[in-house]
């Protein structure tokens, strides 16, 4: 059985300024694909209007842990579990961390093109309008 935690939070402003935003997903998707890597947490990253929704699978003690270091990180604020729920496979074992973004933040991205993927605004809205769908949204980036 695997555990499951699904988020929201706005990027912190205050912290990230809008020039340094690119070298800040470029950092996070990064490091966070080594890390989840090593302690086998797979997940999907959605960056869209300034926020952020994230799904993070895997055994119940690392995926709580990595929760808890997500709330400190002074580039998150108001961080909202949006579902915490347990299931028998993981959605997206194949990625530690997938990053979905709208075209212009992926044209500027230095990423591996493995690690991300560039989406229509229109795909990407849908999660910022109904987030009580989360699960099935965050599906259809499978």
């Amino acid at each position: 059985m695997f555990s499951n935690i699904i988020y929201k939070s706005d990027l912190n402003k205050n912290t990230v300024k809008p020039n340094q935003l690119i070298s800040t997903l470029n950092t996070i998707v990064t490091n966070c694909n080594k890390k989840n890597a090593r302690i086998k947490i797979s997940g999907l990253l959605i960056f869209y209007k300034n926020q952020f929704y994230q799904w993070i699978e895997g055994q119940q003690e690392p995926v709580d842990a990595l929760f808890d270091q997500i709330i400190m990180d002074n580039r998150h604020s108001k961080v909202t579990i949006m579902k915490h729920n347990f299931q028998d496979f993981k959605m997206f074992e194949p990625h530690p961390m997938k990053l979905i973004c709208s075209s212009g933040i992926a044209d500027q991205l230095t990423l591996d093109p493995k690690v991300f993927e560039a989406r229509s605004d229109e795909e990407l809205e849908e999660i910022s309008r109904n987030p009580s769908d989360i699960i099935p949204n965050f599906s259809k980036f499978q």
